[in-house]
C-alpha cells in the first residue's frame, strides 16, 4: 500500500570524488618529487616506495576525517536554519 501524499525519497549524492581526486594528485606529486630525489641520489627507490605506501595508507583516513567534520558543520548550519519543529541543534 502506498501513501499518495508521502514526500519522495531524497536523492543521496556522495562527495567522495573530491577525496579520490585529492589522493590521486597527492600520490602523483609525491611520485614525481620522489623520482627527482631518487635520480639525485638523495633517497633510495625503497625509501620512495615506503613513503608512497605510508601516504597511501594514511591520506584516505585524514581525508575521511576532514570530510566528516565538514559535513557535520554543514548539517549543523542547515539544522540551525530550520524551524525547531523540524530540527534542533543540541550540544
Amino acid at each position: 500500500m502506498t501513501i499518495r501524499n508521502a514526500p519522495p525519497e531524497p536523492i543521496l549524492v556522495s562527495d567522495q570524488t573530491a577525496a579520490g581526486a585529492i589522493l590521486t594528485a597527492l600520490r602523483y606529486l609525491i611520485t614525481a618529487l620522489g623520482g627527482f630525489f631518487v635520480s639525485r641520489g638523495a633517497i633510495s627507490d625503497d625509501t620512495l616506495q615506503m613513503i608512497l605506501g605510508i601516504v597511501g595508507a594514511v591520506a584516505p583516513n585524514l581525508i575521511g576525517v576532514f570530510l566528516s567534520i565538514r559535513n557535520k558543520r554543514k548539517l549543523i548550519t542547515a539544522a540551525e536554519a530550520a524551524p525547531n519543529s523540524v530540527a534542533k541543534v543540541t550540544s
